[in-house]
C-alpha cells in the first residue's frame, strides 16, 4: 500500500482556488463560481 492514491497526484494541477473578493481569502472556486470560505 503507498500513501496516496496515484490518481489524487493529477487533481494538483492548476489552479481550483483564487483569491476571493468578498472575503478576501485565497478559496474561490473559479471552475464552480463561488467561494469555499464566504459562498
Amino acid at each position: 500500500m503507498t500513501k496516496g492514491t496515484p490518481s489524487m497526484g493529477k487533481r494538483s494541477r492548476g489552479k481550483t482556488h483564487i483569491r476571493c473578493r468578498r472575503c478576501g481569502r485565497h478559496s474561490y472556486n473559479v471552475r464552480k463560481k463561488y467561494c469555499a470560505a464566504c459562498g
